[in-house]
């Protein structure tokens, strides 16, 4: 199978919370883990990484890990295959634990032969450019409808996809740098002229490298920041709309409510009420 051929399916999709084994496990189908909270230690083969808020870690079928959980963790959980295969299987598939019993656990994957890394793993430090597209999946996930179900795998290839265009070395250095700063900073005023001196591009360089690498110019995806983290509070918490808006960066609520109108369809208080 090729990239352009990827067809992935979504088994499972959901926060969880210390739902990590503190032993070396072998899973059967792909995983990705978001961290929203907390931090642990993630080792695969002879490499370790330390996983904070806001990184990723990608393995295959097959893979065999370990997760050493550090206080308090909460994941974003994805199981999937990459093709429609097994879509007969719905529920998450166990892992082993067993090293003795590894070879006879079964493999629900399919190699990816123009893939960099969806045949091994892979780690970010920084994820947050496609936590919106997790969370949404996420939200799909939940509805448990035949077409959440669609559009979950739909989402799924857009973050598997994404991911290629993250990947270190992928991604111009600089690029990534601001992209990290606005998605640290994205409740503060931010100005071109300060992430090109960031960056040590002039504003008007930087804004056009920008859109090239990233698909949008630095105000959308600033703009899409905020609002991916407003509506990130507005399904988990009861704090007042007007607060939300200014917590993430919006200067009224007006101007929140208007931009949020035009990404969603409709307004804060209709979204939040469905």
């Amino acid at each position: 199978m090729r990239l352009s051929e990827l067809s992935p399916f979504v088994r499972f999709a959901a926060p969880v919370r210390n739902g990590v084994m503190p032993t070396a496990v072998k899973v059967t189908d792909c995983r990705i883990f978001y961290v929203e909270a907390g931090s642990a230690r993630i080792s695969i083969g002879e490499l370790s990484y330390p996983m904070e808020k806001g990184s990723l870690f990608y393995c295959c079928g097959g893979s065999e890990y370990t997760v050493h959980s550090q206080g308090d963790l909460t994941l974003i959980c994805l199981n999937f295959d990459l093709d429609q295969t097994h879509c007969e299987i719905l529920q998450p598939l166990p892992v082993s634990v067993t090293a003795e019993h590894w070879d006879q656990v079964p493999v629900f994957f399919t190699p990816v032969s123009d893939s960099g890394f969806l045949c091994r793993h892979l780690f970010l430090e920084d994820g947050t450019q496609i936590r919106h597209l997790l969370r949404e999946l996420t939200a799909a996930y939940a509805e448990n409808t035949e077409l959440s179900r669609l559009l979950c795998n739909t989402l799924l290839k857009a973050i598997l996809l994404q991911l290629h265009r993250l990947r270190p070395g992928n991604m111009p250095p600089k690029i990534a740098l601001v992209q990290q700063y606005i998605t640290r900073h994205y409740d503060e005023d931010i100005t071109n002229d300060e992430l090109a001196r960031l960056a040590g591009y002039h504003a008007y360089y930087l804004n056009r490298a920008f859109r090239a690498h990233v698909g949008m110019s630095i105000h959308k995806y600033l703009l899409q920041v905020r609002l991916e983290q407003a509506v990130y509070l507005m399904r988990n918490t009861n704090r007042d709309l007007n607060d939300i808006a200014e917590s993430v960066g919006f200067h009224s609520y007006p101007h929140f409510s208007g931009y949020f109108k035009q990404v969603y369809g409709t307004s804060p208080q209709a979204f939040r009420k469905t």
